[in-house]
């Protein structure tokens, strides 16, 4: 998640004055971190369908929105994907097999045209003939699918196999982040000078 953080800052006397703000006033400044919240949320959404190309599940564009959280000088709205890969995609990093001796990468062979693959190593080594193959090998490191018998058969690299795998990171947070918060920080603060002299 990334949080998008207000802290107000100015003195003893403006800090009386927020804290003696009433309780419409204070549902003003949090909805201007929500529009904040939400233009965030937009922004982010918009870069990652610019990078992905139409490839991928979709899911890690299914941001989240979580509720404003008020302290007296400080109110926070975060956004973010709840998929457990959105750090890795936005800051990169390396991946390693933890219930098995290696990942299984799918390889072109296995994509759908959305660059997703068509089903896991497990399920086509169980049941090959789902995806069109009559069986599954392995040799140097890959998962092999056969089609064809005989003299007819061929064998097609569907899976790489490896321990580890490295992912370069592709940042939309953080660009969604730069571009949005100037906007967010102009509107906040002509929303908190609006406030502050309905208390003079």
């Amino acid at each position: 998640m990334s949080d998008f953080k207000v802290t107000l800052v100015g003195g003893k006397g403006i800090a009386a004055k927020i804290a003696s703000f009433s309780a419409d006033m204070r549902k003003e400044i949090a909805r201007d971190v929500h529009a904040a919240q939400i233009l965030l949320q937009r922004t982010a959404t918009r870069i990652l369908k610019q990078r992905t190309a139409g490839r991928g599940t979709g899911r890690l564009r299914a941001f989240i929105i979580e509720d404003i959280v008020e302290r007296e000088h400080e109110v926070t709205g975060r956004v973010g994907s709840p998929e457990k890969y959105a750090e890795i995609q936005e800051r990169g990093g390396d991946i390693h097999a933890k219930n098995a001796a290696n990942l299984t990468i799918p390889l072109e062979a296995f994509m759908t045209g959305r660059h997703v693959a068509r089903g896991s190593a497990h399920d086509l080594i169980g049941t090959p003939g789902k995806y069109g193959y009559t069986g599954t090998f392995f040799k140097s490191g890959i998962l092999f699918g056969t089609q064809g018998k005989g003299k007819n058969e061929k064998s097609v690299p569907l899976f790489l196999l490896r321990p580890s795998v490295n992912i370069p990171g592709r940042p939309y947070m953080e660009p969604a982040l730069a571009e949005v918060t100037p906007i967010a920080e102009r509107n906040i603060a002509t929303g908190l000078e609006r406030l502050l002299m309905k208390r003079r």
